[in-house]
């Protein structure tokens, strides 16, 4: 699924890590659903800097979402 919450613990994980490794300034970006899992990481990890988001189309994603979205596949 493409805004599916694994992906935002997943980012969030890699934050961390980094944080682990000595990265003082942490910024995420992505595109469509990547600025979807940015923004979301950003809000829910301290560890985040900046964020740089492109065609942020969602701001939440529900179960209405998620059923609408498994009825039809459309590509840009």
């Amino acid at each position: 699924a493409v805004y599916d919450p694994c992906a935002c613990e997943d980012a969030s994980a890699a934050v961390d890590w980094l944080r682990a490794q000595g990265f003082r300034r942490i910024v995420v970006s992505g595109v469509c659903s990547g600025a979807y899992i940015s923004l979301h990481v950003a809000l829910r990890n301290p560890a985040v800097s900046g964020v740089v988001l492109a065609n942020l189309a969602k701001f939440r994603w529900d179960e209405a979402d998620a059923a609408a979205a498994t009825e039809r596949v459309q590509s840009m």
